[in-house]
């Protein structure tokens, strides 16, 4: 899938997404900057799975799913907004690294 098709199925991924969580999950994302991890997925063309976040733009003011890209200057992750092509730096929190462990914890015991 090339880069066009896979920037459009994240934006409408984003947008059903933002739909299903609880208007206190969306205050954390979009008040407080959360990055909320999906899970791992491997999009065509990658060749492992990778970590996805849903991530609030503030330029834009729309939900954006996006996974971990390299390394900026500053030697952090970031994630990037498919709209205005804005990166915001990745910094673990600690409600990014419980929203894993719960992913985990319900994979693992036969939840979603």
């Amino acid at each position: 899938m090339d880069f066009a098709k896979r920037k459009i199925v994240f934006q409408q991924e984003a947008r059903e997404l933002w739909k299903k969580y609880h208007w206190f999950i969306k205050v954390l994302i979009r008040g407080f900057g959360i990055k909320l991890f999906l899970g791992y997925e491997q999009p065509e063309g990658f060749t492992g799975p990778t970590q996805f976040y849903l991530v609030w733009c503030p330029s834009c003011s729309v939900p954006v799913k996006d996974y971990l890209h390299g390394y900026t200057q500053y030697g952090k992750y970031y994630v990037r907004c498919f709209h205005c092509r804005k990166q915001f730096v990745f910094m673990i929190t600690p409600f990014s690294i419980l929203s894993q462990r719960i992913k985990a914890w319900r994979k693992e015991h036969g939840g979603q």
